[in-house]
């Protein structure tokens, strides 16, 4: 064209702008991107090698372990910004970009829906395979958002949408083209959050299935076991059979950079499968409890450590979560000695809340409220008869 009919390179005259004023040839092009790229998304899914490494021969050198549908997705949208980033008028760069961010989300829906479908057993192919995918999408798209090109049509956007408003809509209008520029960012965190909060679940399930087996049927309120034990409960050993099997296939099937984020889902998931499922469910007597917060201390914890410092690319990870510290707080409140126990029973109820955390600190206690201590203490069942004769 330049050569042709003498357009300078700086003139604001651009054959597919002018013909994208045609609102029939725009509409006609944006159908054609969203049936193309549509039929692309079939295309990679359907392959048989989908979730096999993009990086087959040498998949040890990719930090993320993304699958070919993955991969080839990302190639997708970038061939489509290639497309739309040449046309100079930026109101029409601004719909494909809207179309862009449509079929991201589309995509991530249909990668949840294979999850969910394959839900049953979340320890083999593709579930690895669509949590690395989601994992490295989430990254990929956190890039996206900074780059010049993306915060430029933001910002485009919202020039465009201000100038459209009188003075007295403006903060309204703010409103809007905030929620306009977070859009992408939305994405981003349903692609992350909500597919490990849904795995979490999972998680969870299995755990629980291993606990319910027998340990928390176990007689906890008439335990005959010593005040300080010194072995392991055998029905406690499913439970950790269970978890070590979870932890060592996290490390051999997901990436290691996104390692972290699962050490945290899961080391949560455990304490909060034990807590549900035995401690907050179950009358003590002390020598039950205290039974519990051995096999704890003595083997649940040791094998986290062990299994967490074994991830690829971990760094030093701690296991007192909020909810593992809660969980032994718990069981140390209810191993107390029925005389400590009674004791301290009437003290917390006399004094304020304020006074709480020194009082309890002493028996190594902490992240516990007035009223939960309380609670706690309700589910002492060994703790009834000697209270009746002192009253």
């Amino acid at each position: 064209m330049l050569e042709n009919f003498g357009y300078l390179e700086e003139s604001e005259i651009h054959v597919i702008s002018t013909l994208c004023n045609f609102d029939k040839v725009l509409e006609a092009w944006i159908r054609l991107e969203r049936d193309t790229l549509s039929a692309g998304v079939d295309a990679i899914l359907a392959d048989n090698n989908a979730y096999e490494p993009r990086y087959k021969e040498a998949a040890d050198v990719d930090p993320y372990l993304v699958p070919n549908f993955a991969d080839s997705f990302v190639i997708l949208m970038q061939s489509m910004s290639e497309r739309y980033r040449s046309i100079p008028d930026m109101k029409i760069q601004c719909r494909f970009l809207k179309l862009q961010l449509l079929i991201v989300d589309e995509f991530r829906s249909r990668i949840v829906r294979i999850g969910q479908a394959n839900n049953h057993n979340c320890f083999c192919t593709p579930f690895p395979q669509l949590l690395n995918a989601l994992w490295y999408l989430t990254l990929l798209l956190d890039d996206w958002s900074d780059s010049p090109e993306f915060v430029r049509l933001q910002f485009f956007l919202q020039q465009h949408q201000q100038s459209n408003d009188s003075h007295s809509q403006q903060q309204q209008t703010s409103t809007t083209s905030s929620s306009s520029s977070q859009q992408s960012t939305n994405l981003i965190n349903s692609l992350a959050r909500g597919t490990f909060d849904e795995n979490a679940s999972l998680y969870r399930h299995v755990l629980a299935k291993k606990l319910t087996l027998k340990y928390s049927n176990e007689k906890w309120y008439d335990w005959e076991g010593p005040p300080k034990p010194s072995e392991i409960t055998p029905s406690f050993e499913p439970f950790l059979r269970k978890v070590k099997e979870l932890l060592e296939w996290l490390g051999s099937n997901i990436s290691s950079d996104s390692v972290l984020t699962f050490q945290h889902l899961t080391n949560h998931e455990i304490w909060t499968a034990l807590d549900l499922c035995v401690i907050s469910q179950t009358a003590f007597n002390y020598r039950g409890a205290a039974q519990i917060l051995y096999d704890t201390t003595n083997a649940l914890i040791p094998l986290l450590n062990q299994c967490y410092g074994k991830m690829r690319g971990a760094g030093v990870f701690d296991v007192f979560n909020e909810k593992c510290i809660s969980v032994l707080s718990t069981l140390r409140l209810l191993s107390l000695p029925p005389p400590t126990a009674i004791l301290l029973k009437d003290e917390i109820k006399n004094i304020p809340e304020q006074q709480l955390d020194s009082k309890l600190e002493q028996f190594d206690i902490i992240g516990i409220n007035k009223a939960k201590v309380i609670q706690i203490f309700e589910q002492r069942c060994d703790l009834v008869a000697i209270e009746k004769l002192i009253s």
